[in-house]
């Protein structure tokens, strides 16, 4: 849980939403710093290459208050692992940079 605009998200919530949407084979939803604020960060793994972050954000304003929609869209081929087969949440954030 974190706030956003002095408002709770849940990523989880998040995540889940991202996840059930038409044209997303896979997600991961993270917390990104940005200054004093944090902001909601969709990695995101398409089905096919026709997924964009317009029309993720389009599908997502439909389905969560505009708090918790991300702000940031990261699409991927695959989310990465580490080598215990883990998520690897620092390389999705330090492939924003």
């Amino acid at each position: 849980m974190i706030k956003v605009s002095g408002q709770k998200v849940s990523l989880h919530e998040v995540e889940a939403t991202v996840r059930a949407l038409d044209g997303v084979k896979d997600a991961c939803v993270l917390a990104l710093d940005e200054g004093e604020e944090k902001q909601v960060l969709a990695a995101v793994v398409p089905v096919s290459g026709l997924m964009n972050s317009i029309e993720l954000r389009r599908q997502l304003s439909g389905q969560l208050p505009g708090h918790k929609v991300p702000k940031h869209f990261l699409m991927l081929p695959a989310l990465p692992l580490n080598k215990n087969n883990k998520l690897d949440r620092a390389a999705i954030l330090e492939a924003l940079s």
